[in-house]
């Protein structure tokens, strides 16, 4: 009975693993196929946020939302 529960955990526990993987190898392989000349989209928006904060500090309205 456990020996059965365990096993379709692990099945299922690999199911997942693979789908994950499938689904980062299918994010990679544009990278892979054009070398250098493939554009990476980065989503980086802290160094906005840490000046516009800076701004609001400054001028005295960082609480007034």
């Amino acid at each position: 009975m456990a020996l059965s529960i365990l096993n379709t955990i692990f099945k299922r526990e690999k199911t997942y693993i693979l789908v994950a993987l499938i689904i980062i190898t299918l994010w990679v392989l544009p990278y892979f196929i054009l070398g250098p000349q493939a554009h990476m989209r980065i989503q980086d928006n802290l160094d906005s946020n840490i000046a516009w904060y800076k701004v609001l500090n400054d001028s005295g309205q960082q609480l007034t939302y």
